[in-house]
């Protein structure tokens, strides 16, 4: 959690470019896997945090595309990710409730 909110803290000073934040997620509620997982508590105190602060989560082509065209971006730009394709099922119905249950129906890349 510490090294979350201090990337999404400094975000706000690395803005003088087009810039975002890009969190990258690799599995979720996996306790016997503890060095790449994220509990659901941590994932829901992550979102309440970017909800809390008035981040913007964007799709990352989206923020891909602002970057290579030097395009700006909203201040507090934020990219979800998740790693393993094989995991989108999951995310989207369990993780994330399919519309947004963790309040973070938006855009996710997988």
């Amino acid at each position: 959690m510490l090294a979350f909110t201090s990337v999404l803290f400094a975000a706000p000073a690395l803005a003088q470019d087009p810039s975002a934040v890009v969190l990258m997620y690799h599995r979720f509620g996996e306790a016997k896997y503890p060095n790449t997982n994220t509990t659901l508590e941590q994932l829901d105190a992550h979102i309440a945090y970017l909800q809390a602060n008035d981040f913007k989560v964007l799709p990352l082509p989206e923020v891909d595309a602002a970057l290579k065209a030097r395009k700006p971006l909203p201040p507090k730009a934020v990219a979800i990710t998740i790693d393993d394709e094989t995991r989108l099922v999951l995310v989207r119905s369990r993780v994330f409730g399919g519309r947004g249950q963790r309040g973070c129906a938006g855009p996710c890349a997988v």
